[in-house]
């Protein structure tokens, strides 16, 4: 595994030959992570992070480290670094990486970008500049794992789930059990040890938990613990509240279902397909 620490003192050229050098000497893409932030203890704890999640899975990868928003950007421009998944922070010392996205965006457009902070309110800047992520100091190894693995190991698989998705299913209530079109299901939710279904006709208590629906509708799009929606009957997303998004959903306008933070670049690039 390659750890290259990207400071002011080192030069770009020489890290980079490092990195291809491994690279092709192993015949295989190696994903490179870069992790930009002014304060060297916050690098290096996300650092450690993620050498032990990729050592855990025994993967390569090349982690560099920048500590200024403004060489970054310089180095992009150069063509001396791409990146896979870029760790930002949202207050660097020498620029605010809100104006740092959009370029950095323009130049590799492929790149998924996690903003980082230890303050909840620029949750809203990062809905509205479509950033990939957004995680909370102190770091959380659990978090940053779903990160990486939304963010550069998702798998492609996704394009087939409509012919994987069930034309019928049976919701188990209490004294019946009702089967129903699946394309009919709007959205279902979380209720004591089971879940309701709520339906374009009616709402049903059903004795099934959410993640069994979930393995049953892959088409379905899980956005948050308590909710696992049709994407296809989504009215609305909206800014809601301070620092988060929410939906309104196909015949329950009065019902807001929150999103949570880290599916909703996920959830955009659904609607969008």
């Amino acid at each position: 595994m390659l750890f290259t620490d990207k400071c002011q003192n080192f030069a770009t050229d020489r890290i980079l030959e490092a990195a291809f050098y491994i690279d092709t000497e192993r015949g295989n893409y190696m994903k490179t992570i870069v992790v930009c932030d002014d304060v060297e203890i916050e690098r290096l704890l996300l650092k450690e992070i993620l050498c032990q999640y990729f050592e855990e899975i025994n993967e390569e990868v090349s982690i560099v480290e920048y500590d200024s928003g403004e060489t970054l950007v310089a180095d992009v421009e150069e063509g001396y670094i791409a990146m896979d998944l870029l760790f930002l922070d949202i207050n660097l010392g020498d620029m605010n990486s809100t104006a740092l996205v959009p370029a950095l965006q323009k130049l590799q457009p492929e790149m998924k970008i996690c903003f980082v902070t230890a303050y909840s309110e620029y949750a809203v800047q990062a809905f509205n500049l479509e950033v990939d992520d957004y995680v909370m100091k102190p770091f959380e190894p659990e978090r940053i794992e779903r990160v990486i693995r939304k963010c550069i190991e998702r798998n492609p698989a996704d394009e087939n789930e409509t012919e994987m998705q069930p034309k019928r299913i049976a919701v188990v209530c209490a004294d019946r059990t009702v089967y129903i079109n699946a394309e009919e299901v709007v959205y279902i939710e979380t209720y004591n040890r089971g879940c309701r279904v709520y339906t374009a006709k009616q709402v049903l208590e059903a004795h099934q938990t959410i993640g069994q629906y979930e393995k049953k509708l892959p088409a379905f799009f899980r956005i948050h613990k308590s909710y696992l929606v049709n994407v296809d009957r989504i009215q609305e997303m909206f800014l809601w509240s301070k620092n988060s998004v929410a939906l309104r959903m196909e015949g329950y306008p009065e019902n807001v279902l929150s999103v949570s933070r880290e599916k909703v670049k996920e959830l955009r690039e659904r609607l969008e397909r």
